[in-house]
């Protein structure tokens, strides 16, 4: 019995030796903590763009929307049946833009290329080239809702001033020379439609009117021009996006 008894001992202690042995054995490799990704590495945060506000009248800076505007190109091909597309309402998208037509003062573009003087036509093609060559940034200055003054500034700083109040303006002294400063017409306001009637040459006419979408976030430009004896009538619609000055 003393002999188990020792044997017994004996295996007791070494067990214990053992584990003690163990615990105090160097650990094994342990994985490294995740390391925080390198300032290099990580992109810069984009820009956050500063949101525009509703607008409640035409005041304010305008973007030309190319993707929700018509292509004035193909809609004067179509009005002179020179397209087999038969679309009611092309948009600009990336392709057709405006560019060429004819040569002439356009409200948004080319406005120091006019026709030679003397030239019979040179009303006609101005408001067609105005009509196909829109301004690309538009600044339109209203004090107020119903406003008697309303300013167009569009690209190269030409203007076009709107008068809703009905005063008589001042005709040209000379309609064979060039209109010299900013683009004077009588409008009318059509409930919240903003509209302007002029006459181009002897048998012509162009049709503006602008308004504001529900959202106050975008401005709606209709151009309706009818050129009489050159069987041209043709409507453009353009959209134009608020936005910041800044932008």
């Amino acid at each position: 019995m003393w002999s188990i008894g020792r044997t017994i001992l004996i295996t007791g202690a070494g067990l214990i030796l053992a584990t003690a042995a163990f615990a105090q054995s160097a650990p094994g490799p342990l994985t490294p903590p995740p390391q925080p990704a390198s300032s290099e590495d990580t992109p810069p945060p984009a820009p956050k763009r500063v949101q525009v506000a509703p607008r409640k009248t035409f005041a304010g800076d305008w973007q030309l929307n190319k993707d929700e505007s018509d292509d004035p190109h193909r809609k004067v091909q179509q009005a002179h049946g020179t397209s087999s597309n038969t679309n009611n309402g092309p948009r600009m998208g990336g392709g057709g833009w405006p560019g060429g037509g004819w040569p002439g003062g356009g409200y948004g573009g080319n406005r120091g290329n006019r026709p030679p003087q003397g030239d019979p036509g040179a009303p006609e093609k101005e408001k067609m080239q105005e009509l196909v060559d829109p301004t690309i940034r538009l600044n339109v200055e209203q004090k107020e809702p119903k406003a008697p003054e309303i300013t167009f500034t569009g690209d190269q700083s030409h203007k076009i001033i709107l008068y809703t109040d009905g005063r008589t303006l001042d005709k040209p002294k000379d309609k064979k020379e060039p209109q010299q400063g900013p683009e004077q017409l009588l409008a009318h306001w059509d409930g919240n439609k903003l509209m302007a009637d002029e006459q181009v040459g002897k048998n012509g006419t162009m049709t503006r009117s602008y308004e504001l979408s529900p959202d106050g976030l975008q401005l709606f430009e209709d151009v309706h021009l009818n050129l009489g004896k050159k069987n041209t009538d043709v409507t453009i619609h353009y959209v134009y996006d608020a936005v910041n000055p800044a932008e």
